[in-house]
C-alpha cells in the first residue's frame, strides 16, 4: 500500500510481480527502488520492432491549493511533453477545497482533458483522496505526488526510468525539508 504525504513522491507499476530493493539518486531526492528480475512484458518492451505506448496516470489529492494550480499544470505538461509512446492523465481528487481550486481544475479540464477532476464530498484527509484517485486511475503506472509543488514534478521522467529498468515501486525520499521549526521536527 502507499502512504503519500509532504515527504515523498511515489511511482507505482500497476503489476506487482515480486520486491528487492536498491538504492538510486533522482536530482536531490534519495529514491528507493524496489525490483526484482527486469519487468519481462514491461510495456516498453519492443514487440515486433515496435515500442508499445505507456499510460501513465498521476494522481494529486487537492485540498486549498489554488495558489499552486497553475505553476503545477505548467510544470507536469512540460515534463510530460519531453516523453514518447506515452498517454497520460493527471487525476486531481478534490478533498473539500473551500477556495478556487475546483474552478482552476475544471478550467485546465476544459483547456486541457488529460487534467481530470475527482470531486469529494467533503474533507476526507489526504489518504482517503488518495486511494479514490488510485480507484479512479486506469493506466499502466501511477505516479503520486502532492499538490504543494514540494514533491518536483521534474524527477517524473527518473522514476519512469527506474520503472523501464525493471523496478516495480520507486519511492523518491527528499533529502531535505522547506520547513523550519516544530513543523520540520513533526515530520
Amino acid at each position: 500500500t502507499s502512504s503519500v504525504g509532504s515527504i515523498w513522491t511515489s511511482f507505482f507499476s500497476c503489476s506487482m510481480r515480486g520486491l528487492a530493493m536498491a538504492d538510486r539518486t533522482l536530482a536531490g531526492y534519495a529514491c528507493l527502488v524496489h525490483a526484482s528480475t527486469p519487468v519481462l512484458d514491461s510495456p516498453y518492451e519492443r514487440l515486433y520492432g515496435k515500442l508499445l505506448p505507456v499510460k501513465l496516470a498521476v494522481v494529486i489529492p487537492i485540498c486549498n491549493e489554488q495558489d499552486n494550480l497553475l505553476e503545477l499544470h505548467h510544470r507536469l505538461t512540460a515534463v510530460f511533453d519531453r516523453f514518447d509512446h506515452v498517454t497520460w492523465q493527471v487525476i486531481y481528487v478534490d478533498d473539500g477545497s473551500r477556495d478556487d481550486s475546483v474552478k482552476i481544475i475544471l478550467d485546465q479540464n476544459k483547456k486541457d482533458p488529460r487534467f481530470t477532476l475527482l470531486q469529494l464530498s467533503r474533507n476526507f484527509g489526504p489518504y482517503p483522496a488518495l486511494s479514490a484517485g488510485l480507484a479512479h486511475a486506469d493506466a499502466d503506472a501511477v505516479i503520486t505526488m502532492d499538490g504543494d509543488l514540494q514533491d518536483p514534478p521534474e524527477i517524473i521522467p527518473d522514476l519512469v526510468g527506474s520503472w523501464k529498468d525493471g523496478a516495480q515501486v520507486v519511492l523518491a525520499l527528499r533529502r531535505s525539508r522547506q520547513e523550519r521549526g516544530v513543523r520540520r521536527l513533526g515530520l
